[in-house]
């Protein structure tokens, strides 16, 4: 079973507040549920503790951060403070959350984002500072720029940790035709579970790439940024791969996809450091 480690021990916090606001109550249940307590945790400088996710737990998860920014978006500009600055705070932990999974280990500008999302729902918070309305729109958008990048980096690592079937012997020649055809059945067994872990990781970057699009397309309809209609081209990211799909197909898609990741990576990045720059925001 894959996992992956996120940290810190704050954000395993921040997760399970996010997680808890998400989970749907039905009808019956709402004049019997009490208000849930806000959780707002001291920020040191450096906290430390790790909590292992699944990494299969994150695809059902995938677009939480997409409709939580669009809460924000909702509530930019509205007198009521508090729920706005919720709202954003949630929208850190999201990207917190992008963050490791996807390993960036704070250098590919979205924790930067993520703490910049802290420090305006502070600001709100505290009604010290006014924040624009117009300010918070775009900030929205580059969160959604960061967790475009963020699928991005993690289709890379899915398509890196793919093996290539290899057919070679581990061993000598046997000497007898009953080792020989052991060897033939251990060597086309091995063959066939690298072919078969081959289209699974061929198919984690496909979604990868799918979900960033997604991401993409919905920053580009804010209007704060341009975007090339052919990255958003679904051709080769539209259709599942399956457990029947061949090594020769996975391989083929590959190649595909391996192109239109490069000019996602080029066109997300350079909008994501242009927009953070307009903002004020250091990401390098």
């Amino acid at each position: 079973m894959t996992h992956l480690l996120v940290g810190t021990a704050r954000f395993a916090v921040l997760l399970t507040a996010v997680l808890a606001a998400s989970l749907p109550l039905g009808a019956e249940d709402k004049p019997h549920t009490p208000p849930r307590a806000r959780i707002h945790d001291p920020r040191p400088e450096e906290a430390t503790g790790w909590v292992v996710i699944d990494k299969s737990a994150f695809w059902p998860l995938c677009y939480e951060a997409l409709d939580q920014i669009e809460v924000v978006r909702s509530l930019a500009g509205s007198d009521d403070k508090e729920p706005l600055a919720d709202a954003i705070e949630k929208c850190g932990a999201w990207l917190n959350l992008a963050a490791s999974a996807a390993m960036t280990r704070g250098e590919a500008g979205v924790v930067d984002v993520a703490e910049e999302c802290v420090r305006v729902a502070d600001r709100i918070r505290d009604n010290k500072v006014t924040v624009a309305p117009e300010r918070i729109q775009k900030l929205m958008t580059l969160s959604l720029l960061c967790m475009a990048k963020s699928h991005l980096i993690r289709a890379e690592d899915a398509e890196q940790s793919a093996p290539t079937p290899d057919a070679t012997p581990r061993s000598k020649q046997p000497s007898t035709p009953e080792l020989r055809e052991a060897e033939r059945e251990i060597t086309e067994a091995r063959r066939e579970a690298a072919a078969a872990k081959y289209v699974y990781d061929t198919e984690q970057l496909r979604r990868h790439v799918f979900v960033s699009q997604d991401y993409l397309e919905a920053a580009a309809k804010t209007g704060d940024i341009e975007v090339d209609a052919k990255l958003l081209n679904r051709d080769f990211t539209r259709t599942p791969l399956t457990a029947e799909s061949t090594f020769d197909s996975a391989q083929e898609l590959t190649f595909e996809i391996r192109v239109l990741l490069t000019r996602l990576f080029m066109s997300i990045d350079e909008r994501r450091v242009k927009l953070a720059t307009e903002l004020g925001i250091d990401t390098e």
